[in-house]
């Protein structure tokens, strides 16, 4: 395929080709609700820790906001949710049918292994009984079939799963079941602990935080050291259980902002209903300065200098416009920084990325996962698009990356779905050379160089050998009923465009 001129190529399981353009439009969030510090601020300061500067979405009705693609970005499904009977759910009584709710997502990178864990119920959020499932990968593109973090209906979901001591111990978590049918965040009182051991087990399970007679024994009762060790620098790193709503895990040690009379007017702020409360699924990273940033879903952002001890007051900077979705922050292997997040207060699409070079301000709006699939069961709180991003924290593993050439981060769609993105570094916001793709020097498999592609389970995207022929080329197939597979080549802006590709149809019929 060659390309020379304009902007972006895009070729699907329906074999389209067209030249896509946008128009930058200015987003900026209401600020009535953020800070009670409206005068100019210096980026970098209490006032302002970090701010975006930049254009936003320019159709936030539409799946992609209408923005340019973060160029080379792979989208991968983990797992599809069916109504199919398989290994995982056997249970003493026979098969029982998948279920078909999949959200509160979390990854981690040890030993050479990506992890992914994630909630799964029958039908709807927060719902009762619920597994809460794991899934590995050596390349981010072939997982495992899901498994067990904690025993079926034993462990549930939390804001997080994985803390990595610096004994290089590795810990997994999951928030103690009480008698309910609705799961609630502020009644996550007790969290639950085991190790993954470095040739990838599980380990005994344990209580970490507020042990009770219905709950496994407190992890002091183990007799591995190094494990009890692992634990209690678990206990004390505040950043890790601030993640958790409200700061609930860390009692008199959360932050103060959680309580209302530390804030003018003796209230904490809320946007829209009092559900998107400031401090919810916080995360944190730490800028080229050493400040110690932290995001929440609103688009909240707050700042600490001495490690996470004391806060600055939590604002919504300028530029920064987010929902209910989550806000995921993290530095990337080349010094610089990415903030993902779906730049949308009312829908959970698209999902963007900003970057900086040194953490503070951001630019270059770019989209990395612009599909909205359709809804295909009935089911509690599911709210279209991309949800719940989170990528590798600073303490998720040994490594943050399986190699320095990209990011990963992981996320639900429409709360069905759970797939990863790799995001390639440096992360760039367009291409600058001309594009000349053959496919004979790439080696068959999953991984498209230069491409951006939308791969769910039963439409994979790759590279394949022709069978009749020395050349390789770019395949797509189409099993899936309500979804499809996607490839988009980004190519430089310019007035005009030459686009001449070879197409190959193996299905002429329909």
């Amino acid at each position: 395929m060659k390309v020379t001129g304009s902007f972006c190529q895009i070729v699907s399981s329906v074999a389209c080709a067209c030249a896509i353009a946008t128009v930058a439009a200015a987003y900026r969030p209401d600020q009535t609700a953020a800070s009670p510090t409206r005068e100019a601020a210096k980026p970098g300061t209490p006032a302002v820790p970090l701010v975006y500067d930049g254009p936003g979405v320019v159709d936030p009705k539409a799946p992609d906001g209408h923005l340019m693609y973060s160029p080379g970005v792979q989208n991968i499904q983990v797992y599809r949710a069916n109504r199919m009977s398989t290994p995982f759910f056997r249970t003493a009584h026979g098969d029982h049918p998948g279920d078909t709710y999949n959200h509160h997502v979390d990854i981690a990178c040890w030993k050479g292994r990506l992890y992914v864990a994630w909630d799964m119920s029958p039908t709807g959020e927060d719902e009762t009984p619920c597994h809460l499932a794991y899934s590995t990968s050596t390349d981010g593109v072939t997982w495992s079939e899901p498994q067990h973090l904690y025993p079926f209906n034993k462990g549930w979901h939390s804001r997080f799963y994985f803390y990595r001591s610096s004994n290089d111990r590795m810990l997994a978590f999951a928030s103690g079941p009480y008698p309910t049918n609705n799961i609630s965040e502020s009644e996550k009182k007790t969290l639950l602990v085991r190790e993954i051991t470095a040739d990838h087990h599980l380990g005994e399970i344990y209580t970490l935080i507020k042990p009770g007679p219905t709950y496994p024994p407190s992890f002091e009762q183990s007799k591995d050291a190094g494990f009890v060790a692992a634990c209690r620098e678990a206990l004390n790193n505040r950043p890790l259980l601030e993640q958790a709503d409200y700061g609930l895990l860390l009692g008199d040690r959360r932050m103060k902002w959680h309580e209302g009379k530390n804030w003018p007017g003796g209230q904490v702020p809320f946007i829209g209903g009092k559900l998107w409360v400031f401090g919810k699924a916080q995360s944190f990273f730490h800028r080229k300065d050493g400040t110690l940033i932290s995001l929440s879903k609103m688009g909240f952002v707050s700042m600490s200098k001495d490690g996470g001890e004391n806060w600055s007051m939590p604002v919504i900077p300028p530029g920064i416009v987010a929902g209910g979705g989550k806000v995921w922050g993290q530095g990337t292997p080349d010094g610089r920084y990415a903030v993902v997040y779906t730049p949308n207060v009312k829908n959970r699409y698209p999902m963007a990325v900003t970057t900086s070079d040194d953490g503070i301000t951001f630019r270059d709006m770019r989209v990395i996962h612009g599909e909205v699939p359709p809804e295909r069961y009935v089911g509690r709180a599911k709210d279209p698009g991309p949800a719940y991003i989170r990528g590798v924290a600073e303490w998720a593993g040994d490594a943050r990356t399986l190699d320095k050439s990209a990011i990963w981060v992981v996320y639900s769609v429409g709360k069905e779905d759970i797939w990863v993105s790799r995001v390639p570094v440096p992360i760039e916001a367009e291409v600058r050379e001309s594009v000349n793709d053959t496919f004979d020097h790439t080696a068959p498999g999953p991984r498209v160089p230069g491409w951006n592609i939308y791969a769910p389970t039963w439409a994979p995207v790759r590279i394949a050998k022709d069978p009749a022929s020395p050349n390789h080329h770019l395949e797509l197939a189409d099993r899936d009923p309500v979804d499809y597979a996607r490839a988009i080549r980004t190519f430089p802006v310019s007035a005009t465009a030459d686009i001449s590709f070879r197409l190959n149809a193996a299905q002429a019929d329909r």
